[in-house]
């Protein structure tokens, strides 16, 4: 009873379906449970993201209006600088200020 209210509350939360079709780029989470922690990792990699963007900028408000030329200058953890699901290392270009991140189905972020 139990395991079916949990699997209830996951479909109407995540939106997912008993069918557990994936339709992710990544093919992370077979089951409903495991589509509802890929979700919330693709949270954490958007904050990430937008946390990296807000550093960048504020470096850039020295006065020398240059980009860090690595993400280590920001001083962020480097839990923060990383994917959460696959572990990969956000990419950086300095020339232009912009990082995104190589996992999977998040290039859009």
């Amino acid at each position: 009873m139990k395991s079916a209210l949990l699997v209830a509350m996951c479909i109407g939360l995540a939106g997912c379906d008993m069918g557990l079709s994936n339709q992710r780029a990544d093919k992370q989470g077979e089951t409903v449970i495991g589509q509802v922690k890929a979700r919330s990792e693709d949270a954490v990699c958007r904050s990430n993201l937008s946390q990296v963007r807000a550093a960048i900028a504020a470096a850039k408000t020295d006065g020398s209006e240059t980009n860090p030329t690595s993400l280590s200058e920001l001083r962020l953890p480097e839990s923060m600088l990383k994917d959460p699901i696959g572990d990969e290392p956000y990419l950086y270009d300095s020339a232009t200020g912009t990082v995104k991140c190589p996992h999977p189905g998040h290039a859009k972020y």
